[in-house]
């Protein structure tokens, strides 16, 4: 009797258990919906109509809400996300591109298109395809007020209008930068104006681009081997001799940079 009441309990506890993990998980993935009010409801199965409204699967049954009703809406997961992001870590970027564009038409205003989005951006680039990845994070900056706010997002962008050759409107930003922008960002941006103008081969306003880097932004210490490799490289592409002093002030001034090196071969 002993042994069965033991297994009985046991049972009991293994169940309780079972039940008290999958609540777990379901609470760290359930979707739910931000009412006007800041009420969140939660449930699962999340779906958007055509016209905006959401139908949420909760305790009680499904529940609409429609558009005005709402602030949020945040669907469960979608477990190709997760894959989606293990492909692309293993180089499989094409595969890991297919499931990331499956999200963004199959969750449309769930949150989820644009953790999308931001995952597609920088694999379009990788795969050299920049007015895409310019596109892309268009449509993110559409549907995300707080990608507009991230500095990574922004900088990242301004790469993809670069290689993509969007020059007009990456000079208006940059200018920007320069005028407005923080001293960090400032530098950011007058290194990238010396790229944009290298790009286009105009190799003169691209050494005075990086020149003023080095020259006005002295204490963006982290900016400065970048600013005075590619200010020695166009200066060599332009046969003046002041490259090799810049050269060797890298290799003095900055031996941990990664640029340090590339400058020893050229002193």
């Amino acid at each position: 009797m002993k042994q069965n009441l033991n297994t009985k309990t046991g049972k009991i506890l293994a169940g309780a258990l079972a039940a008290f993990l999958l609540l777990g998980i379901c609470a760290t993935d359930a979707a739910y919906v931000i009412l006007q009010g800041n009420r969140r409801i939660e449930g699962t199965n999340l779906r958007m109509r055509p016209n905006g409204d959401v139908t949420l699967v909760t305790a009680n049954g499904p529940v609409t809400f429609t558009k005005a009703q709402y602030l949020t809406a945040m669907a469960d997961e979608p477990p190709e996300y997760n894959q989606g992001r293990q492909l692309a870590a293993a180089g499989k970027v094409d595969e890991a591109i297919k499931l990331f564009e499956g999200i963004v038409s199959g969750y449309k205003g769930l949150t989820w298109d644009a953790k999308a989005i931001a995952e597609l951006s920088p694999l379009y680039l990788q795969k050299g395809e920049a007015a895409k990845a310019v596109s892309m994070y268009e449509s993110l900056f559409s549907i995300s007020e707080q990608s507009k706010q991230d500095a990574s997002v922004q900088w990242a962008y301004r790469d993809a209008l670069l290689k993509a050759e969007r020059y007009a409107k990456l000079e208006q930003d940059l200018n920007s930068l320069i005028s407005t922008g923080s001293r960090e960002d400032a530098a950011r941006a007058q290194i990238m104006r010396g790229d944009m103008n290298a790009a286009q081969g105009r190799t003169e306003p691209a050494a005075l681009d990086y020149l003023r880097t080095v020259v006005l932004y002295k204490a963006v210490k982290d900016l400065q081997p970048e600013a005075l490799f590619k200010a020695a490289g166009a200066l060599e592409a332009l046969r003046d001799a002041r490259a090799r002093d810049l050269y060797a002030q890298i290799v003095r001034d900055y031996p941990q940079s990664p640029y340090a090196a590339r400058a020893a071969s050229k002193k």
